[in-house]
């Protein structure tokens, strides 16, 4: 007969190696630096109290690109983005006002800005998505509708002119309509060329899946919300990246031409640790994290950290962490370098921070 000590050891053993590799997921592996601020811009008065939901964006050059949320009784569907210079002391607006024959019920979607600066605008007139792109003086240029119903959507350009859309389509008879995940590349027409099948998309499954409204209804609103927190980034390497809410962070990388050209797995600081904005730059990428204060009735958050990768491998190299500032942006990053709009009291400042 086998002695239950022998077993009991085996198990305490069992445990605690799985224990420790579940720990090992959120270990310190890396540098934890403090970033600190080297220079504060300050940006023209008034231009900004609010700033609308949208993440800040930059190109190459570092000018920085936000959408401002305009004063009532302004339509907030149509925030205008507007390019501020590096240097603090330039603006250039893209509004909805310089594209002939608009709808005054047309709502801008979401904006992209390519690593060259050029700006492009995801608008929708009823439910028809068009795709406006402008010259560099804030003037309209061209305007192409996407040939498929989707909304709630995320794009990004690629140098070649294609765009990765990826968003809702939904399809079938009026009462029968079903909703799809869709990642597609379009050409600069709007015209669709492909789709690009991402593994371990959340389904959109039909309510007769179902016995309970309720749980039909919470598996509806996790796949909404899956989509609606998506990314798409255009990145200084040629390729958009595709990054999807989970734990560990799903990074997808396509190519020009719509192929997986890898898969990433990030993985947070800590298990309580979200994911918020994300940057790709000089072959890394850079992921906001933040958590909230345990048990804090308003939901603060206690700090930032900025997890910095490998964008060939997902490697973490560094973690840097931000005091908490709500009225804190994150919007550039160059290797060892962030950029930040903060509001400030006296007005809306580009801070620039870097490793103590």
């Amino acid at each position: 007969m086998l002695s239950k000590q022998p077993t009991a050891f085996l198990l305490f053993l069992i445990m605690t190696i799985l224990l420790l590799a579940s720990l090992g997921v959120y270990a310190q592996e890396v540098p934890r630096l403090p970033l600190v601020v080297r220079e504060k811009i300050p940006v023209p008065a008034g231009l900004v109290k609010y700033m609308a939901a949208t993440p800040p964006a930059c190109d190459a050059a570092g000018n920085l690109y936000m959408q401002i949320a305009e004063p009532a009784p302004a339509n907030p569907g149509q925030d205008p983005v507007t390019r501020i210079s590096a240097d603090g002391k330039h603006l250039t607006r893209f509004s909805l006002n310089s594209v002939p024959g608009i709808s005054a019920k047309s709502n801008i979607d979401n904006f992209a800005v390519t690593p060259r600066g050029e700006v492009f605008l995801l608008v929708y007139i009823g439910d028809s998505p068009q795709l406006v792109s402008y010259h560099d003086d804030g003037q309209f240029d061209s305007a192409h509708l996407i040939d498929r119903g989707i909304f709630s959507t995320h794009f990004a350009v690629f140098p070649t002119g294609e765009f990765l859309v990826r968003g809702i389509e939904r399809s079938g008879p009026p009462g029968k309509k079903r909703d799809e995940a869709l990642t597609g590349l379009f050409d600069r027409n709007g015209r669709f060329l492909k789709e690009v099948a991402l593994a371990d998309e959340l389904p959109f499954k039909s309510r007769a899946e179902y016995e309970e409204q309720a749980d039909y209804r919470k598996q509806h609103r996790a796949a909404w919300e899956a989509m609606w927190h998506s990314q798409t980034l255009a990145a200084d390497d040629g390729n958009v990246y595709v990054v999807r809410p989970a734990n560990p962070l799903s990074v997808d990388v396509i190519s020009p031409a719509g192929e997986i050209i890898r898969r990433l797995k990030l993985k947070p600081p800590g298990p309580s640790f979200q994911a918020g904005s994300l940057k790709v730059a000089g072959g890394n990428i850079v992921v906001e994290y933040f958590q909230k204060i345990a048990g804090d009735p308003q939901n603060r958050i206690s700090d930032f950290t900025y997890s910095v990768f490998a964008a060939e491998s997902g490697e973490k190299l560094y973690d840097y962490y931000w005091p908490a500032e709500p009225s804190n942006f994150f919007a550039c990053y160059t290797p060892n370098y962030f950029t930040f709009l903060n509001i400030e009291d006296d007005g809306l400042k580009i801070v620039h921070a870097a490793a103590r």
